[in-house]
């Protein structure tokens, strides 16, 4: 596999913040890629570190510095994934001494000797039984990257997984404030819960107005859609640490879809619209069918 590395001591792109701990990524050949505040991997010319591999995205993953110490690895939106120890990638994650990232078929070590030390396991508990299981009501916050708000199309590549990452992690500010979870990562987009309780609702659109508020500073557009359904939950107090399936997830993937193909900036459904109230300003976004569901539905748009 062929990859090109940025020589060693290069500046970062993206600021002058420098880790306290040295670390550095172990290269397939055993030479290596010092980190400093950020480093991209893909199979363009302008990634820190270059894969030339056909399962390689473009701008496949990116390694960043939290802190001082803290470094964390997340996919952008690869058609492949990003593995950390031979596990997908699904949100981003933090990485420590030892640890193998894989993009396509190239393994690369992360470094950190001095770094921080990984944590101990929490203790295991049984798997829940079926008796466990049991329908919540849950809020669906589906947030999407659209694209760039740059009219001349003159943003720098380099600068696009920086801009993501800061999106995403203000995303995820705003919605753990609003006592919300983030349960996965979309390559371009996140999908957030919160189980409905007297006073959810307020919360939810705490966080919807806050991300709008967002939007015009941003240099990415997004889109919200915003869904209220029943989810089929283990016992768990924020479906953040389990893969939510089901049919109202579903349908909050589809609500993305129309809202794309509508050109709405923001969607909700109608059991969302109800139980919001007036905590949200809202207008008629019409009837309209989403795929796999008999429909047509009524939708709304935060006005």
């Amino acid at each position: 596999m062929n990859f090109v590395a940025a020589q060693p001591g290069q500046a970062s792109h993206f600021g002058p913040l420098t880790p306290r701990e040295p670390a550095w990524l172990e290269l397939a050949d055993g030479s290596r890629q010092p980190l400093g505040s950020t480093c991209s991997l893909g199979r363009s010319v302008g990634n820190d570190v270059q894969v030339a591999d056909d399962r390689v995205s473009r701008r496949h993953a990116l390694i960043q510095l939290q802190g001082r110490q803290d470094y964390y690895a997340s996919d952008l939106g690869s058609a492949n994934g990003t593995f950390l120890n031979d596990r997908r990638l699904t949100q981003r994650t933090r990485l420590f001494h030892g640890d193998r990232v894989t993009v396509g078929d190239t393994g690369f070590y992360f470094h950190q000797p001095c770094g921080p030390s990984r944590p101990r396991p929490e203790p295991s508990f049984a798997a829940a039984t079926p008796g466990d299981i049991h329908n919540r009501a849950c809020w669906l916050l589906l947030a999407k990257v659209e694209g760039s708000t740059d009219p001349a199309g003159v943003l720098a590549s380099a600068r696009i997984p920086l801009l993501m990452q800061q999106w995403f992690d203000g995303g995820r500010q705003i919605v753990e404030a609003a006592g919300g979870s983030l349960n996965q990562y979309t390559g371009d987009g996140f999908l957030a819960c919160w189980i409905d309780r007297p006073g959810t609702a307020s919360r939810v659109a705490r966080a919807v107005r806050e991300l709008q508020a967002r939007q015009p500073r941003q240099e990415l557009r997004f889109r919200l859609v915003l869904h209220l359904g029943d989810l089929a939950l283990g016992g768990v107090e924020l479906p953040g640490g389990e893969e939510l399936t089901g049919a109202a997830v579903n349908f909050t993937f589809r609500m993305n879809q129309l809202a794309g193909s509508l050109r709405r900036p923001t969607l909700l459904s109608a059991p969302a619209r109800a139980r919001l109230g007036n905590h949200l300003p809202v207008v008629d976004a019409g009837a309209h069918e989403v795929i796999s569901f008999p429909g047509p539905f009524p939708f709304y748009e935060v006005g």
